[in-house]
């Protein structure tokens, strides 16, 4: 499949990969966005890292059951929104069935490969356009108790099999490479061979490169429907006019599904809600130097340009612009336990809020509509967009263009199930 125009809806870190792999391929690529470049999308509030060490999908042993534990308590990391929808049990239901030791076995080579590619592809993209950087240095898995530790150290054995790169931390070896982690630890995991970039930088430097290249970036536009001739898709109407391609490509995140349905094709997505702030640099404060997870609060802390942003909280089925104050203290705490150096006082901040698009197996969706081969689907990334953004847009470009891509991402294609 080949074509001179391509319509990509979406400009989050997905949309906006796709669009520049195809500019680069030679396509006319226009850009439509629902919302602004400066709204709180997930990839502008994201921790920008890059995690060859999160190859165990979402759907894993144990994770149903880990939120519905959590469900009780409002200030937990992980859980589902109430009340429960139809479609959401029903997602639960496929996500929990999902989530074998079989599933996780048969698709966490394909998940670090997809996240070494991406890897790849950034610190490709950074050479090219010199806007950019890619911080390599690793990620700490800080755990408290030592029953995290030992289960951290099983993953850690798990990722030495499939050639990554890891070594168990005391608690004087993580603070003596981050000192501003003084907390009571059990110690971390490093995984070496992850890295960080800054989201806001690599989305403006994208923009910018797609126009470069004679691309078109449109804001602010809702799309409207699709415009059939003969059985096949040629354009879209949008609220700013119509706009005719022969390719599309549907990169809306959680938002995938309403573009999906008029064809006639449903996507059993989830919003993953989570929030994340940025804490400014404190004079005579250590600031955190390499990119943590705290494990068992689930909160990811990475250190940008202008400060350091935390991220956390996954409640499952959760709409809406509205901030869960007990979730966002419940990060807070856990943030402040392992780095106590930072004012409790200096956590509040602006708070972003966004909506992870999460599939039922936990891994993306990437792929031609089966009813409309000239549709392509790019959704599903979970809390991965960022790290997986630009192999999608390498896979996208090699659909689009009939190449053969080296990774078998059979199990990514829209129909498998979901």
């Amino acid at each position: 499949m080949s074509s001179s125009k391509v319509l990509v809806l979406g400009g989050g870190i997905v949309g906006l990969s796709c669009a520049y792999e195809l500019a680069l391929a030679g396509f006319s690529v226009t850009v439509v966005d629902r919302n602004q470049p400066s709204h709180d999308q997930c990839s502008n509030g994201n921790a920008g890292m890059i995690v060859p060490s999160h190859f165990v999908p979402l759907a894993s042993p144990g994770m149903v059951r880990l939120g519905l534990k959590m469900m009780g308590n409002p200030s937990s990391p992980f859980g589902f929104a109430k009340p429960l929808t139809f479609d959401l049990i029903k997602w639960s239901w496929q996500f929990a069935k999902a989530g074998t030791k079989r599933h996780v076995a048969r698709n966490a080579p394909l998940l670090l490969a997809l996240n070494l590619a991406s890897r790849s592809k950034y610190q490709e993209w950074a050479s090219r356009l010199g806007t950019f950087s890619v911080k390599t240095g690793g990620l700490l898995m800080v755990c408290e108790t030592p029953k995290a530790l030992h289960h951290e150290e099983e993953g850690a054995a798990e990722a030495r099999k499939l050639g990554l790169a890891t070594e168990t931390l005391t608690p004087d070896q993580v603070v003596e490479l981050d000192s501003a982690i003084k907390g009571d630890l059990a110690g971390a995991v490093h995984y070496q061979d992850d890295a960080q970039v800054q989201p806001e930088i690599v989305l403006r430097s994208l923009r910018q490169a797609i126009s470069d290249l004679g691309g078109v970036l449109r804001s602010g536009e809702e799309f409207r429907e699709w415009i059939i001739e003969n059985g096949i898709v040629v354009g879209a109407e949008t609220s700013l006019g119509t706009i005719r391609a022969e390719t599309f490509v549907i990169a809306g995140g959680t938002w995938s599904s309403s573009l999906t349905r008029p064809l006639g094709y449903e996507i059993a997505l989830q919003p993953g809600k989570g929030y994340s702030f940025v804490i400014p640099p404190l004079d005579g404060k250590v600031q955190p130097k390499i990119g943590a997870i705290l494990v068992e609060a689930r909160v990811a802390v990475a250190p940008l340009v202008e400060g350091t942003r935390v991220t956390g909280t996954m409640e499952l089925g959760a709409w809406g612009s509205d901030i869960n104050e007990q979730r966002l203290e419940g990060i807070k705490e856990s943030f402040h336990r392992l780095y106590p150096g930072i004012p409790r006082q200096a956590l509040v901040q602006k708070v972003w809020q966004g909506h992870r698009p999460c599939t039922p197996d936990g891994l993306p969706l990437i792929g031609s509509l089966p009813e409309h081969q000239n549709v392509i689907l790019a959704t599903g990334h979970a809390m991965m967009g960022m790290s997986l953004g630009p192999v999608t847009g390498s896979l996208v470009r090699d659909i689009v263009t009939g190449q053969l891509s080296r990774l078998d991402i059979t199990s990514l294609r829209p129909r498998r199930g979901n």
